[in-house]
């Protein structure tokens, strides 16, 4: 009795197999379906994938440019020493932001062309102790000594003196005497 309740299944699966329009049908399906999905998972997978480091990107972008508009220094004190021919400036931070670099200072004369240029500037405290990290915190304030100025004092009397901090934010006193 069991095999004649298995035969017409038996005889059923042998026609499927040997019946070849069904299964390339079915196979082809199956390769259309994943020749259209497989690119479409990869591209939507890229695209999140850019998007997230462009969103990041981003997002460092407007938190420097933040910082930039928040940096404030207040040129509280300049001397020239002709004696030594030293500019000391007194500076601080009056923004609202912390860590506050120099980058540069800039001397040019009255016409706006560059007398000399500091790459490197060493911020002390007023003891003359080089402030730890080279940063001015909100409200602090520091000091920097320009030396050898005795060429730039013998060509101009007034100067102008161009601080850019390490955010790239420039900051000007117009027109300040050197004397000869």
């Amino acid at each position: 009795m069991s095999q004649s309740f298995l035969e017409p299944f038996k005889s059923s699966a042998r026609a499927l197999f040997h019946e070849r329009r069904a299964i390339s049908a079915t196979i082809a399906s199956l390769i259309l379906v994943g020749a259209v999905i497989a690119p479409a998972l990869a591209w939507t997978i890229w695209i999140q994938y850019s998007s997230s480091i462009g969103k990041n990107e981003g997002e460092e972008q407007i938190d420097t440019s933040i910082k930039t508009l928040g940096e404030r220094l207040a040129f509280m004190y300049t001397f020239y020493e002709s004696s030594k021919q030293n500019l000391t400036v007194d500076l601080m931070n009056c923004g609202t932001v912390d860590e506050i670099t120099l980058q540069t200072v800039y001397i040019a004369d009255s016409s706006g062309h560059t007398l000399k240029t500091f790459p490197s500037i060493t911020l002390v405290n007023f003891n003359g102790n080089p402030i730890m990290g080279q940063k001015l915190n909100k409200g602090e304030q520091g000091r920097f000594i320009l030396t050898s100025l005795g060429n730039v004092a013998a060509s101009t009397s007034y100067c102008t003196l161009i601080v850019a901090t390490g955010r790239g934010t420039p900051f000007v006193i117009k027109q300040f005497c050197l004397p000869r």
